[in-house]
């Protein structure tokens, strides 16, 4: 049980499931995207700087006296805000479609309140859910309720991360809810 909840956690890392849920809004959800290079910026800018963080923690060791595992998650989650941050203001400035301004936007907020809560609060919300909950909540909301079966993935990986003692309930929770709370935000600031 034990490997099998170690392979859920490696194939639902957050900036993979970023790039998989912008590749499948590309091909399924109509003039989602203008061209294929705001694809490639939005998969640049969710998923691929901030999955940098791993090998950059493991070469050059930036964040030291601490775990390696704990490093690697803070550094995380700063290179994630500081791209979701690039994003942000990018689409501030590009004329990009409703869902891709929504990804943006959500991701942003994702990070400011992750933030929030791991660095300022001290409340260790658990990022691999705020990763994998995010993009399920988007697909939901742009591609219907027929997506809603990707709420198992999302089962999977409370269970993987109970079953592995990465996280306390508290923390399963705010880092579920975190990037629901970023996406009807989001939502509100765009409609308005």
């Amino acid at each position: 049980m034990k490997k099998i909840a170690k392979i859920i956690r490696i194939i639902t890392i957050p900036p993979f499931s970023a790039m998989l849920l912008n590749i499948i809004i590309y091909f399924t959800f109509p003039n989602s995207f203008n061209n294929i290079w705001e694809l490639l910026l939005i998969i640049l800018v969710t998923g691929l700087i901030p999955v940098l963080a791993y090998p950059y923690q493991a070469l050059f060791h930036p964040i030291k006296n601490m775990d390696e595992r704990d490093a690697s998650r803070k550094l995380s989650i700063i290179f994630s805000i500081v791209s979701y941050s690039i994003g942000f203001l990018i689409s501030l400035i590009f004329d990009f479609t409703y869902i891709q301004t929504l990804v943006y936007y959500t991701y942003f907020f994702s990070g400011v309140f992750m933030g929030l809560f791991n660095f300022i609060l001290h409340i260790k919300a658990s990022g691999h859910l705020c990763g994998i909950s995010g993009p399920v909540a988007v697909l939901i909301y742009s591609l219907g309720v027929h997506y809603l079966f990707l709420i198992g993935i999302v089962l999977l990986v409370v269970w993987s991360s109970i079953y592995l003692k990465r996280h306390k309930y508290p923390e399963i929770i705010t880092g579920t809810l975190i990037p629901i709370v970023s996406m009807f935000l989001s939502m509100g600031i765009i409609l308005l």
